[in-house]
């Protein structure tokens, strides 16, 4: 049996099998027909991000009915005759890892023989050194451990073992019934200079104050500039004041919070992967998502690609995972965004989050210090709420 035909079985039967091959795998590497059944479950899965195997009847006839000619139909149905039930989809995830380090070294192996730049070089190495053995050895599939829920003990323990992260401001975190849970993908979006890193710098002076340690995915602005945005939110001055008073700066930010946050310019879901093992983080904040390096064919799935994957490290360390991105047009000068209006990607960005936080304003509200803030999804306590909030643009406070 073809391998391609045991992986789109595998694709058929298993999220996990689908969200491994978004992450290692190649749909050219499929026939036609192949790539139209993989299209259909990559639907399929990111339309409703609870769903862990496709209805393989539902995927045939929805892809029939797609096809014009009569012949084409009928060929698609033999070829679905083809595709295996019941894959292992350990075993199929380990044949996607290894035929992605076979290509690897293969592209490895030409870049060497042409002589192509150290860094695509590296690139190469890099890519190949990170890929996993085998599936089996993923942190994301272990054994996980049965939870009984009519035990009482977390309702009569002094301190719980679920313990919510609040998100500031307040007027948030109340529609959040007690806030985030790790494990949770938190999805902020905007339109340009509406105030995405402003409100994630406002989220992480609250991270700090609650005594959690965070890391700081930043590739949109320089370390230098969040860093002292962060130093400001959390004196409540500008960052030009604390480039002018440094010593006093320094002496007031010893006692200024209890966690700590450490600030990198990741381009790389790998290269997150090995700064939350170094620091053991709780949070992880990815400023911004569209600017993590993934191969694709279109914006769209890459970004797609990229919200799997901040939801796949959320889980994989137990993490809270707040991830920004932007808006598209149809947001501009919009007070309260929808769902359709994050950039590029209508189905699966919005699928990867558990809470999504949309950012607007028009020029009267940007003038008078306010923003509009939506919760178009949100999984945490189901209340899609719309309200405004007040935002000190030099200090970064929101109210």
């Amino acid at each position: 049996m073809a391998v391609s035909e045991t992986l789109l079985g595998g694709i058929l039967e298993s999220r996990k099998v689908f969200d491994e091959f978004e992450r290692h795998g190649d749909p050219e590497s499929f026939t036609g027909l192949g790539r139209h059944l993989f299209g259909a479950c990559r639907e399929y899965y990111l339309t409703d991000a609870n769903i862990q195997s496709c209805d393989r009847s539902i995927v045939t006839e929805r892809i029939a009915r797609s096809l014009p000619n009569p012949k084409h139909e009928t060929a698609f149905r033999q070829f679905m005759e083809g595709v295996p039930q019941g894959v292992s989809g350990a075993n199929v995830t380990r044949d996607i890892i290894e035929l992605k380090r076979e290509r690897l070294g293969g592209q490895l192996s030409l870049a060497l023989a042409n002589k192509q730049p150290q860094e695509s070089i590296d690139r190469y190495i890099d890519d190949y050194r990170n890929l996993s053995v085998g599936y089996g050895d993923s942190p994301t599939d272990q054994e996980s451990e049965l939870v009984d829920a009519l035990d009482i003990t977390d309702l009569t323990e002094e301190k719980p073992n679920e313990q919510y992260i609040k998100l500031w401001p307040r007027s948030l975190n109340d529609r959040l019934d007690g806030g985030a849970l790790r494990g949770h993908h938190v999805l902020i979006f905007a339109r340009p200079e509406t105030g995405k890193t402003l409100f994630a710098i406002n989220l992480v002076a609250g991270f700090l104050q609650q005594g959690l340690d965070i890391l700081y995915v930043g590739n949109e602005e320089p370390v230098a500039d969040i860093r002292d945005r962060i130093r400001g939110r959390l004196l409540k001055v500008s960052k030009s004041q604390i480039r002018s008073d440094r010593s006093g700066s320094a002496s007031r930010l010893k006692s200024a919070q209890s966690g700590s946050i450490g600030i990198t310019e990741g381009t790389t879901f790998s290269g997150v992967r090995k700064c939350i093992e170094q620091r053991r983080a709780d949070v992880v904040v990815i400023d911004q998502i569209r600017n993590m390096r993934l191969k694709s064919d279109s914006r769209t799935s890459e970004l797609e690609a990229a919200g799997i994957e901040a939801r796949a490290i959320a889980k994989e360390f137990n993490v809270l995972v707040v991830s920004i991105t932007q808006a598209g047009d149809s947001a501009t000068n919009k007070v309260y965004l929808e769902m359709s209006d994050v950039d590029s990607s209508k189905t699966g960005i919005p699928a990867s989050a558990d809470l999504m936080v949309g950012i607007g304003a028009d020029e009267a509200m940007k003038v008078n210090g306010l923003l509009g803030i939506s919760l178009p999804k949100n999984k945490l306590s189901g209340l899609h709420d719309k309200f405004s909030v007040g935002v000190n643009y030099a200090t970064g406070i929101i109210e």
